[in-house]
């Protein structure tokens, strides 16, 4: 479906590892110069898909697809940083939030400033379970996080993976927007 690599190295390794995959086949690990982390890179999507080929929409829908889905992905997980280009032009560059400012302008890169502005922290501890993330007060309007998010669901994480569709934490409104929610065994919820 696309030409994919996958290049990581680890802080205690000398250098990194790369390997590919074409047409179902993955490539042997090689070594390979990189800095510490993991970079994924897809190139020429849908190249040997010929149905799919027919009903690609213009290259602007496709990417924008793919930008949503990068989004979502980088509102699961704030501690990573994140990087996306698209026709060699950096697009997205979001350093790894450390503290809950960072999160926030995360929040509010992706999200806008007005659902920024209007995020409050959310932390609440039950039994086993630990939920934090933020919520824009009732006041906020929905609609304009919800135009830099898909059109119809809650930006809900569930230990720092995000779902395509999440259920309505309500339908009505004026109820709280939520934005980066996580549930996690209280066990392994992080402290401040």
């Amino acid at each position: 479906m696309a030409q994919l690599s996958l290049t990581s190295r680890t802080a205690a390794d000398t250098h990194g590892w790369k390997v590919e995959a074409l047409d179902g086949r993955l490539s042997e690990p090689v070594p390979a110069s990189h800095a510490q982390g993991t970079t994924v890179e897809i190139r020429e999507l849908y190249f040997n898909t010929p149905a799919r080929r027919k009903f690609l929409k213009t290259e602007a829908t496709e990417f924008a697809w793919c930008e949503e889905a990068f989004k979502r992905i980088a509102l699961s997980r704030p501690d990573v940083a994140f990087s996306l280009q698209h026709n060699g032009k950096t697009i997205w560059q979001l350093p790894a939030a450390q503290g809950e400012q960072a999160a926030l302008k995360r929040v509010a890169a992706l999200l806008g400033d007005e659902f920024g502005q209007a995020a409050v922290p959310v932390e609440r501890q039950a039994a086993n379970l630990s939920l934090q993330g933020l919520a824009a007060l009732p006041a906020y309007s929905r609609s304009t996080a919800m135009r830099n998010i898909s059109s119809s669901t809650d930006a809900l994480c569930a230990t720092g993976r995000q779902p395509r569709a999440a259920p309505s934490l309500s339908g009505h409104p004026a109820s709280p927007a939520p934005c980066s929610l996580r549930v996690v065994p209280r066990s392994s919820a992080r402290t401040g």
